[in-house]
């Protein structure tokens, strides 16, 4: 109960700081606490791992404790650190959410790894320890599925090497296949009364993506012009012929409505205008009115008009096709005329701005993969075990752009935060690897003996956190709200997939291109101080 105790205080002390500055639970905001909560078990469990390999070389619980924190205090806060790198990477978005969320999270993280490495080891020293494997000579050494997987990686790495390029290759052009789209109705199930309700306003009414035409002329009366008032009939009558358009409305349409009405005849509506003196007219009738129909459409002046598009939920990839034929259109009808033309409404703001902002996550996605592998090779001060780390770690996320592409999932401002999420997380468990691989030769142990200790030290601890992650997201499926399901999904297809990578493919890489022999920066002269684990385990050899 111990890790459960650790993030609890966590998340209660990042909840209180919201709570105390003002920041309201929101859609996103309510996942920071199962997210610390999820992180925070992690760390806790490389840290008892580490606890229980320390009392097998001694019985001071004290002394175990004070061994886990030196060996894990920086490998745990390299793993808090690529989080919170991850999630700070939301800050460049441009909605003001996403901004709160990035702080929080980011910030939320390390609270959560000051208060694990601060309360954890001390606390378990208050409580019995396990049983060490030491104290049971009579128990036969157990098989070690992830040794014996580790042995046969390090004795034959390049199929394995081989066999991760080609699936390198396969999730990459499976990521190549989804596209970049979000339609509203995409976050709600079927039978949601929202989904059912968006329908029927599209079915009944104007739907709700409006699309807004503004024209606009430095001539007073210009947009009354006849040949301006063909133009947009032209206009009209193109998106009324395209999909996902439910129906246009200008001031045309009250004006050839009226004109019919007055000539008697209903096919004097499909007539072009003659004359300025018709459509003034007209327009003198309707101001007589008592609510004149023109006034929501052209100005007083008649120097800005609108036409009023509704477009149905197709999509955002949908509506840009059609926004940027319509583009073309307005250009090549109203420039020869001296007439301005903009377009605004949420059918197009909400279509261009999602562009905007996948985008710039996907630049800030890219900006933080630098920095949390620049900070590895400052932080292992070995530029090849930086460059190692890449591979296993690149894998996961492409894999989960091709899961998305066999979903039939679209890459949304709502999923490229999972990557700002997963990209922290998938680094943690090449960084414990990568940090025990680094202690092991430091004690001057061979390349294929120190990755044999890792996988048996680190590897167990791995497996579980990463399987911890995975049923901690996985609970997310259940929600009832779509993008919190899959938020919950693709980062537990990313955790599945780091975890096999991490085990397979980064052995064999290390075991290819890791020095030879250990590096003079990584040696290390046994102190009294250093790990027992880490001196009665500097005798040992792995049987081959």
């Amino acid at each position: 109960f111990l890790p459960v105790l650790a993030v609890g205080i966590s998340a209660v002390i990042v909840i209180g700081t919201m709570a105390m500055v003002g920041e309201t639970m929101n859609v996103l905001n309510n996942i920071v606490p199962p997210l610390l909560i999820i992180i925070g078990v992690s760390d806790s469990i490389h840290l008892i791992g580490r606890y229980r390999e320390e009392l097998e070389h001694t019985d001071s619980k004290i002394e175990a404790a004070r061994n886990t924190v030196r060996a894990m205090a920086v490998a745990c806060f390299l793993t808090s650190v690529t989080t919170s790198v991850g999630m700070a990477s939301l800050l460049v978005g441009e909605t003001e959410m996403l901004h709160h969320f990035g702080v929080i999270s980011s910030i939320g993280v390390m609270i959560a790894y000051v208060v694990t490495i601060g309360f954890l080891p001390s606390a378990m020293t208050y409580f019995a320890p396990p049983v060490a494997a030491r104290n049971r000579p009579d128990r036969p050494e157990r098989f070690d599925p992830i040794v014996w997987l580790t042995r046969h990686i390090l004795e034959r790495p390049w199929p394995f090497i081989g066999g991760a390029v080609a699936l390198l290759g396969l999730f990459v052009w499976g990521a190549l296949q989804v596209t970049v789209d979000s339609a509203l109705l995409d976050e709600f199930e079927e039978d949601d009364v929202a989904y059912i309700s968006t329908r029927l306003m599209e079915e009944k009414l104007d739907g709700v993506r409006p699309l807004e035409i503004m024209l606009e002329s430095d001539e007073p009366n210009r947009l009354l012009a006849p040949e301006v008032l063909a133009a947009v009939d032209d206009v009209q009558t193109f998106l009324r012929a395209q999909p996902g358009v439910l129906g246009t409305i200008s001031p045309t349409d009250y004006l050839h409505l009226s004109w019919a009405r007055l000539a008697g005849d209903p096919e004097a509506a499909a007539e072009p205008f003659r004359s300025a003196e018709q459509v003034e007219a007209m327009r003198m009738l309707f101001s007589r009115t008592e609510r004149d129909p023109l006034g929501p459409f052209v100005t007083d002046d008649g120097r800005c008009a609108r036409v009023h598009v509704a477009l149905s939920d197709v999509g955002a990839a949908a509506s840009l096709e059609l926004i940027e034929e319509l583009q073309r259109m307005l250009n090549a009808r109203f420039e020869p005329l001296g007439v301005r033309v903009a377009l605004a409404g949420e059918g197009y703001t909400g279509s261009v701005g999602l562009n905007a902002v996948v985008y710039d996550l996907l630049g800030s996605l890219s900006t933080a993969v630098l920095i949390i592998f620049g900070m590895l090779v400052v932080l292992f001060r070995s530029w090849r075990l930086g460059l190692l780390s890449i591979p296993p770690n690149i894998i996961p996320l492409v894999g989960t752009l091709a899961w998305m592409w066999l979903r039939g999932m679209n890459l949304n401002a709502a999923t490229v935060i999972v990557f700002s999420i997963s990209l922290g997380l998938a680094v943690d468990g090449s960084i414990h690897m990568l940090a025990r691989y680094r202690e092991e030769i430091g004690h001057g142990r061979v390349r294929n003996d120190a990755l044999l200790r890792v996988a048996r030290g680190t590897g167990r601890a791995i497996v579980v956190s990463g399987v911890t992650l995975m049923l901690g997201f996985g609970v997310m499926r259940f929600s009832s709200f779509v993008p919190v399901q899959r938020f919950g999904e693709l980062i537990g297809v990313t955790v599945g997939l780091c975890l096999l990578s991490t085990l397979i493919v980064q052995p064999a890489l290390l075991r290819v291109w890791a020095p030879e022999t250990p590096p003079t920066r990584f040696r290390r002269k046994t102190t009294p101080m250093s790990s027992p684990a880490s001196d009665s385990a500097g005798t040992e050899r792995e049987e081959e």
